[in-house]
């Protein structure tokens, strides 16, 4: 809404990523979480349940859940962990801005010196808190290198 309010346009898209938890059966243990690669999802232990979390689909209606891709999800858990209640899920899904070229945008926006974004991380946000968050304060207080600069710079689209 501020940047909206500024006349900015964000190339960032609305990224939709499903959360699903089911109970964990009594026997079986798991200590840490996983990480799939190939489906692009993790399975993490909770307090006798399983979290399964993943996605990245474009374009869908958040309150809309894509019943293929909760599927999709729940086999590639199983495939990891093996069967588990599948029949009574909480499933969810939330939306995560994601830029268009896949790399954060960090920085000023142009016309503005005094207005900062830090977004379009989509399911990377976590992972990359730390890091931006020093890009940013480097930005902020003049150390950051230009090449940096403008490597996360909203001006390498051509909507500014």
């Amino acid at each position: 809404d501020i940047v909206h309010k500024l006349g900015i346009r964000l190339p960032v898209l609305a990224s939709q990523e499903y959360s699903i938890t089911t109970r964990r059966p009594e026997d079986k243990i798991l200590n840490h979480t996983l990480v799939d690669n190939k489906t692009k999802s993790f399975v993490s232990p909770i307090k006798g349940k399983y979290f399964i979390s993943g996605g990245s689909d474009l374009g869908f209606d958040v309150n809309q859940i894509q019943d293929e891709r909760v599927q999709y999800f729940v086999n590639a858990a199983k495939s990891k962990i093996g069967e588990f209640d599948s029949e009574n899920l909480d499933v969810w899904s939330k939306l995560r801005g994601l830029s268009a070229d896949d790399v954060p945008i960090i920085g000023t926006i142009g016309r503005y010196d005094n207005v900062y974004l830090n977004t379009g991380y989509g399911n990377k946000g976590l992972t990359l808190a730390l890091g931006s968050g020093k890009v940013l304060s480097d930005m902020i207080d003049g150390r950051c290198k230009q090449n940096v600069e403008h490597d996360y710079s909203i001006n390498r689209f051509y909507l500014v």
